[in-house]
């Protein structure tokens, strides 16, 4: 059995989130869905596009929003695959050696919008690249 359902997002930094919101509904048909509360998240303001089922979750921080182009090199820049089986798939992923960044999947609720609510956990590839499993609570 598959667990993986598609991929949920891609999370990009941007030195100006209603700029880059603007862009990406001008020019590549991208609406806003959502932006998160202030206070989700201390360092960063968060909105989230759709196009159709594609998702882009832009990533502004608080301070200093001009080291976005640095910080998509190093740290948040990542892709959410939306999980049948969040358990199963961390499961299959320490029997192979891999850790996540957190011991258990964190569960975000009403998640920019109410009844948004899903857990989540983040590890990385090979390569080093982050990536972000998610499965929907009801």
């Amino acid at each position: 059995m598959k667990n993986i359902v598609k991929t949920a997002h891609i999370g990009l930094f941007v030195k100006d989130l209603k700029e880059s919101v603007d862009f990406y509904s001008e020019f590549l048909d991208y609406e806003l869905e959502y932006y998160v509360a202030e206070d989700t998240s201390p360092t960063l303001f968060i909105a989230m596009i759709k196009n159709g089922d594609e998702r882009i979750e832009l990533l502004q921080p608080k301070e200093n929003p001009e080291s976005a182009e640095i910080e998509n090199r190093k740290r948040d820049c990542h892709v959410a695959f939306q999980c049948k089986d969040l358990d199963a798939v961390v499961a299959k992923l320490r029997q192979s050696g891999i850790q996540t960044e957190t011991e258990e999947p964190k569960l975000l609720s009403d998640f920019g919008l109410p009844g948004n609510n899903f857990r989540s956990v983040f590890f990385r590839g090979p390569s080093g690249e982050r990536i972000e499993l998610t499965q929907l609570e009801k």
